[in-house]
């Protein structure tokens, strides 16, 4: 009896502490702020309040005196911003935020005089974030799925400007590779996700990744990042997956890589190797091949409480590739 009681405790302990070491990194990598001003006659009247309506979070706050308001740390999504005077709704507005970027929102109030006003709003503004130092690029799901680049985080971040595709001879062979950040070595690199960070501590060279489809945002820092990345010389990529929130969503992919559309490899002589008889390294019998299969699942088991989310990823792999040798051919 005192056994199981003694295993219940350090099974309650070990959750209290994996709990306590991991909310502290998800509070600054994975987050976005709201900022905006009200232009109006007195201040004290208006609250703010922004709601996600995926999982009911709502924050409400005052007007400074100045007028501005401020929202901190949200997680990234669609939130409807209302601006309230005297319990009643005055002005409404949907914005998007995107990991690590700040959104600024203004509303007008003393334009009373009867005066017609005509509002043109576009659905997409890409703003100045005059915040933030950052400089790279931010790509969610929807935008990567219009794109046609490889199903890896290399890929992502090459999209971004100063980023070019490192040496391959610090990568395994079909891995995606490797990136270089504004001509810093590949070793230079930190890789966070939800807040972890997933760097190859021995060597410095990739990431720890997940399924590629269970990624929901990537930030990709190539310079201008905060003292909190200050181990890195290189570039920085940042990325938070999906979660569950009140609507059911099921969805499935499939991704096939067949081993007859790749090219032929090459036969490479070693030095002094004159009439073709010294073979380094032959990669014509080369191949590689793989299928991959995604299902997920999401929803709310309590509505604006408590949500879900499965993925079950099977892969099948097949890499045959040439190493180092000597010999005749």
């Amino acid at each position: 009896m005192k056994n199981t009681s003694f295993r219940r405790s350090i099974t309650a302990l070990a959750v209290a502490a994996s709990l306590g070491f991991a909310l502290p990194a998800l509070a600054d990598n994975t987050t976005a702020n709201i900022s905006g001003s009200i232009n109006a006659n007195n201040y004290s009247e208006y609250t703010v309040t922004a709601k996600d309506p995926a999982t009911g979070l709502e924050r409400e706050i005052s007007v400074s005196d100045e007028g501005s308001f401020g929202f901190a740390k949200l997680p990234t999504g669609v939130y409807d911003i209302s601006v309230m005077k005297d319990g009643k709704v005055v002005a409404e507005q949907k914005t998007r935020i995107s990991l690590g970027s700040n959104t600024s929102l203004a509303f007008d109030f003393i334009n009373n005089d009867g005066t017609e006003r005509i509002e043109v709003t576009g659905a997409r503004i890409s703003a100045i974030d005059l915040s933030s130092t950052d400089s790279g690029l931010v790509v969610d799901e929807v935008e990567l799925d219009r794109m046609p680049v490889s199903r890896n985080i290399t890929a992502v971040a090459l999209l971004a400007p100063g980023t070019v595709m490192g040496d391959s001879s610090f990568s395994s062979p079909n891995s995606g590779g490797t990136a270089s950040f504004g001509g810093a070595s590949v070793a230079e690199n930190s890789c966070y996700i939800n807040g972890m960070e997933v760097t190859n501590t021995s060597q410095g060279l990739g990431c720890g990744t997940v399924p590629f489809e269970f990624y929901k945002e990537f930030q990709v820092k190539t310079g201008g990042y905060s003292a909190q990345f200050g181990r890195t010389t290189g570039g920085v990529l940042n990325a938070v997956t999906k979660s569950g929130s009140n609507e059911w969503e099921f969805a499935a992919t499939a991704l096939f890589t067949p081993k007859s559309l790749r090219e032929d490899g090459q036969v490479s002589y070693s030095a002094g190797g004159a009439g073709g008889q010294d073979v380094f390294r032959n990669q014509t019998q080369d191949d590689y091949s793989k299928s991959e299969f995604t299902l997920s699942a999401s929803g709310a088991l309590i509505e604006d409480t408590l949500f879900f989310y499965a993925l079950v990823n099977p892969r099948d792999v097949e890499n045959n590739f040439a190493s180092q040798s000597s010999g005749n051919s």
